[in-house]
């Protein structure tokens, strides 16, 4: 919150020493909202309010929500992956969020306004839900009791939020389009941050001491990249700490109109 909490406060900075020099009339668009077109591939749905602050620097805000993990990179993840039990946790993995991305942009061209290529720093802050649906643990042979009398395979839903800040850089040129159009297509963006965040479940039966340790195990193996999970497991369910580096690429364009 703290993070958010300066960032705002920034931006009130800079659009009031925008104010300051509105005075000057210019003859470029200093206002334009767009919507990212490639993003809504992966479903992730946004806008972005670019208003400038002078001849050549800008400021961009974005706001975008996720509903889902898109079946084009779940399908690419699951091409890249041999191990069977890895594509059946991904296929149970559920993921929504919202995300919030202030840059301020420097323009290289010749032009004045919002066109022509720009280098981005920025920020940006990302809050998702996750959850595993029907998380399958098995007993192996080492972990059953002699003379266990009871099933060898349980099903686990587990929730939880991620919260995760990165800053970076962004590479890219805008294009106006007619009188009123604009284009903007990013080249590359790296970013480079932190996230944490939990993931439990409550089970509706005491779990004994040998399906503790299975369910311990299997979310110790867990495959997540980039992220780290610490489960505290007892009888009544798992209480799981999420921690890891948070990494960002950004690439894609946006068709945007002037007002």
């Amino acid at each position: 919150m703290e993070k958010i909490k300066y960032t705002l406060i920034l931006i009130t900075l800079v659009f009031s020493f925008s104010g300051v020099n509105a005075q000057a009339q210019a003859d470029y668009d200093k206002n334009v909202v767009k919507l990212p077109v490639t993003p809504m591939l992966f479903n992730n749905f946004g806008l972005q309010y670019e208003r400038m602050l002078s001849r050549k620097i800008s400021l961009a805000v974005s706001g975008r929500y996720i509903s889902g993990m898109s079946p084009v990179i779940r399908n690419r993840i699951e091409a890249a992956i041999d191990d069977p039990t890895t594509i059946r946790d991904l296929n149970s993995l559920t993921l929504s969020g919202s995300g919030f991305t202030p840059e301020i942009r420097f323009y290289l061209g010749r032009h004045d306004g919002p066109r022509g290529f720009y280098i981005a720093p920025y920020a940006s802050f990302s809050n998702y839900t996750i959850g595993l649906r029907e998380f399958e643990v098995r007993l192996e042979s080492d972990q059953i009791p002699e003379e266990y009398q009871g099933e060898f395979t349980k099903k686990f839903d587990l929730d939880g939020r991620v919260k995760g800040f990165s800053g970076g850089l962004l590479f890219g040129a805008q294009w106006r389009l007619g009188k009123s159009v604009y284009l903007d297509w990013w080249f590359l963006g790296a970013s480079y941050g932190s996230a944490n965040g939990n993931l439990n479940t409550i089970s509706s039966e005491t779990l004994p001491q040998e399906w503790q340790d299975a369910l311990r195990e299997r979310l110790e193996n867990l495959d997540i990249p980039l992220l780290k999970i610490d489960p505290t497991v007892h009888s009544n369910g798992v209480d799981s700490k999420i921690r890891g580096p948070w990494a960002g690429i950004r690439s894609g364009l946006s068709l945007g109109i002037k007002f």
